[in-house]
């Protein structure tokens, strides 16, 4: 006699409902044509990345620690949505323009 397990149930709720046998399509009168799939919405695309856009060009710049952490701080506390490197990117556009 098999034992009684917690898991008894979930084999009876995969096992084949006992149901009628299926008519074969070639029996059945002419159907209407099938409409095409309709596409469900996906997730939209995403941006794409700074390090893969080849407008962009990774850099590496020397900055003392006091000013990096006291930038990110304030990037952080004004909640721009602005990153470190959109801001140098910002200010040395804007130098740029200056001095031309």
């Amino acid at each position: 006699m098999a034992s009684k397990t917690k898991y008894d149930g979930l084999l009876k709720r995969t096992e084949p409902a006992q149901s009628e046998p299926i008519e074969e399509a070639s029996q059945a009168p002419e159907a209407a044509p099938i409409p095409p799939a309709v596409r469900k919405p996906g997730r939209p695309k995403k941006p794409l990345a700074k390090s893969k856009d080849p407008n962009m060009k990774g850099f590496t710049i020397i900055l003392t620690i006091d000013t990096h952490a006291d930038a990110s701080s304030l990037l952080k506390k004004l909640r721009t949505g602005e990153d470190m490197s959109e801001l140098v990117e910002r200010l040395l556009a804007t130098w740029v323009k200056e001095n031309k």
